[in-house]
């Protein structure tokens, strides 16, 4: 699937949703862009999709996750297997989300280069260790 945020805040998904990653409370799969909405008092800032989890950046600097939940990819700390519409994650006192936000990613993206990498026999770890903070 596919996510993107417009300058104006708006949020379009679009593609895939086995597991309900496109955000907007079903199961089927759409070739055009859908609007999600993270809450009425929120605008999205950034937007990541994964294989089968969303995970969103709002104006409030809070965390927004959507998808597939295998592993506690969500983050919400429950046992559900995946989840249709964005919901708020809580953090503990005092950490900034956008900071969460952005060590998720680089640890995608190194774990993605490590999937490509290894045909060159390239470490895992190696690639994970270059973007651990």
């Amino acid at each position: 699937h596919v996510a993107a945020v417009t300058k104006t805040g708006k949020l379009y998904v679009w593609g895939d949703n086995y597991s309900g990653q496109i955000g907007n409370g079903s199961e089927n799969s759409n070739s055009s862009p859908v609007p999600i909405q993270l809450s009425s008092s929120v605008s999205a800032v950034k937007v990541a999709a994964g294989m089968d989890t969303t995970i969103a950046l709002a104006s409030d600097n809070t965390i927004w996750t959507w998808g597939s939940n295998a592993a506690g990819r969500l983050g919400d700390g429950l046992s559900i297997q995946k989840r249709s519409t964005p919901a708020k994650i809580s953090f503990m006192p005092g950490l900034y989300s956008e900071e969460c936000y952005n060590t998720t990613m680089h640890y995608r993206s190194a774990r993605m280069m490590s999937l490509q990498m290894r045909s060159e026999r390239v470490e895992n770890t190696d690639i994970i260790n270059l973007y651990q903070k």
